[in-house]
Formats: C-alpha cells, sequence, structure tokens
C-alpha cells in the first residue's frame, strides 16, 4: 500500500470539496444508507472512491439545474487536472471516481515538500 502523498493546498482543498459534496450528495439527496470511501495512491495518481447505495439516478438524463454540485464538482477536478467519473443508475446507487495525476517525485528529496 503507498502512502498518500502532500498535495499542495490547491489540489488538497479540491479533493476535499469534491468529497465533501459526493458525501453531502448521498446523504441529503439518495438516502444512502451505506457510505464507503476509499483513498489511495500510486506513484502517479492519487485516487477517491466515493461510493453509496442510494437511490441513484440516470447521469444522461441530469437536469443541468438541478445537477449543480455535481457540475461543481466537474469544475473543480478540471481546475487541478483531474478526471471526475460518476456511475449509477436509478434504484442501484452512485459510484464517484476522482483521479488527480501527480507530478513525478525525486526519489532523493524522498516525499516532503
Amino acid at each position: 500500500i503507498e502512502r498518500v502523498p502532500r498535495l499542495d493546498e490547491t489540489t488538497a482543498l479540491a479533493v476535499y470539496r469534491i468529497f465533501q459534496e459526493a458525501t453531502a450528495n448521498a446523504m441529503r439527496h439518495a438516502n444512502a444508507t451505506i457510505l464507503q470511501v476509499f483513498l489511495g495512491a500510486s506513484d502517479a495518481a492519487l485516487m477517491l472512491t466515493v461510493r453509496d447505495n442510494g437511490d441513484g439516478f440516470d447521469p444522461a438524463q441530469q437536469d443541468p439545474d438541478s445537477g449543480v454540485g455535481l457540475e461543481l464538482m466537474r469544475q473543480r477536478a478540471r481546475s487541478i487536472g483531474a478526471t471526475l467519473e460518476i456511475e449509477s443508475a436509478p434504484g442501484r446507487g452512485t459510484n464517484l471516481v476522482l483521479t488527480v495525476p501527480l507530478p513525478p517525485t525525486d526519489p532523493a528529496q524522498g516525499d516532503s515538500p
């Protein structure tokens, strides 16, 4: 298991806000009773997964006016060069995966900032 690296302040805040919005959506809108959160890293990327067993929705049918939180998450991901995948279906919950590319590390310097 790789240790999650330190992130610059802008990236860390964006990841936190996406996590915050995803969990709030699951609790507030999806009627979820189970929420699973995974955070991990490889040499190349940080990955955040938020999965719930809530009501789900059809992303293709999402009304732009009702999906403000989803659009804000997408904008935050783009602002840090990350990708955000949202898989959902009515009655099947939602799975959100944020992948944040990490800069290469210099082994001589370790992983300190």
